[in-house]
């Protein structure tokens, strides 16, 4: 007779960030956290995200936004939580260790999305579930399954290819330049080109369309023009932007973007003004006085940080932090 014994690995059971975090919020536990943990960490929410996305690929069920759409944006939180928590720490307090992690564990992560995205057994679900989009009743769960097909389509296209051209004229006593970038080919961009709508006046200034020009070339004057121009400030968010910037913000997930954006709305803090989303009186009254007393609260970092309880399904502690008369 032969006998096993075994034990629970102690690299995992000790490493808080695979462990359920019961703190304020639900934010990591910074304080027990080091550099160490976080190679183990990423690797073992890797090896379950892999298997969370097998599970959805080898579902003999029809596909739908339940097994496929939810499924896929619910999978890989340990994953999430770990490289997240990594990335704030990096930026907040990189040091050479840390640096040398990021060049290690960076490429990791990255190669990992791309077998997902680049998974066509995958892809074939969310396309088939893509395609029966208009039969989704719900707009919001509409909305996430055209974010996440959007997602992958990208991931399996070319970069843009741009042809820029600066030309510096001489004219007597003065000096001319003007700066023009001409799109060849639109690559991924085609899929997210709704993102830079509100750009397009911007750029269509800086990079105008440039005809072949050669060095030495004589032009011939054909009409001058004097003109007066000030500077913009930045273009206000359209529904698009908000969704990418809160995605590059780590604020929320795609189940998340369009509630919110449609819960200003609601409230009547935003209007739309054609495509931009413009803030009421209302909005921009809320938003000073919160400024005023919670402008900590209000940090994009700690919508990041509470939404590591909300994903997972944690329950926030909550603290008395304001009184109003």
């Amino acid at each position: 007779m032969v006998t096993f014994t075994g034990c629970k690995n102690s690299s995992q059971t000790a490493n808080p960030l695979l462990e359920t975090w019961n703190t304020p919020f639900g934010v990591p536990p910074f304080d027990r956290i080091k550099a160490e943990h976080f190679k183990p960490a990423i690797e073992e929410g890797i090896r379950q995200h892999n298997a969370q996305i097998d599970s959805i690929v080898s579902n003999t069920e029809i596909p739908s936004f339940a097994n496929v759409i939810e499924a896929l944006d619910r999978s890989g939180q340990t994953l999430t939580n770990a490289y997240t928590t990594f990335s704030l720490l990096n930026a907040a307090e990189s040091n050479a260790q840390m640096q040398v992690l990021d060049m290690e564990l960076s490429p990791m992560v990255s190669a990992h999305f791309d077998n997902i995205y680049l998974n066509d057994r995958l892809f074939n679900k969310v396309k088939a579930v893509y395609d029966q989009r208009d039969q989704i009743t719900d707009p919001q769960q509409k909305r996430l399954t055209e974010l996440i097909y959007d997602r992958f389509m990208a991931s399996q296209m070319s970069e843009a290819k741009y042809n820029s051209v600066s030309v510096d004229v001489s004219a007597g006593d003065y000096g001319f330049k003007v700066n023009g970038k001409t799109l060849l080919f639109k690559g991924y961009t085609a899929v997210y080109s709704n993102y830079n709508d509100e750009n397009k006046d911007d750029e269509q200034n800086d990079n105008v369309g440039l005809p072949v020009i050669n060095e030495g070339e004589i032009f011939k004057l054909i009409e001058h023009k004097f003109e007066q121009k000030f500077t913009k400030p930045p273009a206000r968010y359209t529904e698009a932007s908000l969704v990418k910037l809160m995605e590059e913000k780590g604020i929320g997930r795609p189940a998340t973007y369009v509630p919110t954006v449609t819960l200003l709305g609601t409230r009547n803090y935003i209007q739309k003004e054609g495509k931009f989303l413009v803030p009421t009186k209302l909005g921009e009254d809320v938003t000073d006085k919160q400024a005023e007393s919670l402008f900590k609260v209000l940090e994009s970092k700690f919508g990041s940080k509470v939404e590591f309880t909300l994903v997972n399904g944690g329950q926030p502690v909550y603290y008395f932090i304001i009184s109003v008369e």
